[in-house]
């Protein structure tokens, strides 16, 4: 509200913690593009595109993903031992 060039940006960031076999369930944002970074772990992220073609990739320590805005997407955790990863929408 103090510096009303930065309202209705619509960026938010967080934190998650995957135990073993951990999912973060479908869901998507229509409204943004999602940035997903893995911090520690082995993690499978994936999305379905508009033809209903699924994308996924394994992703480790330092991978970064894109899923892209307003398609179903998804993260598992696929290591031996807990995943972090950060993401900003």
């Amino acid at each position: 509200m103090d510096f009303p060039g930065l309202n209705t940006l619509g960026l938010a960031a967080a934190r998650t913690d995957l135990e073993v076999d951990g999912l973060v369930l479908p869901h998507a944002h229509p409204r943004a593009s999602e940035m997903f970074y893995v911090s520690k772990g082995v993690v499978i992220a994936g999305f379905i595109d508009t033809k209903n073609q699924l994308f996924q990739k394994f992703l480790r320590q330092g991978d970064v993903f894109v899923f892209p805005r307003g398609l179903l997407h998804y993260c598992v955790n696929a290591g031996f031992e807990s995943a972090t990863a950060f993401f900003r929408a």
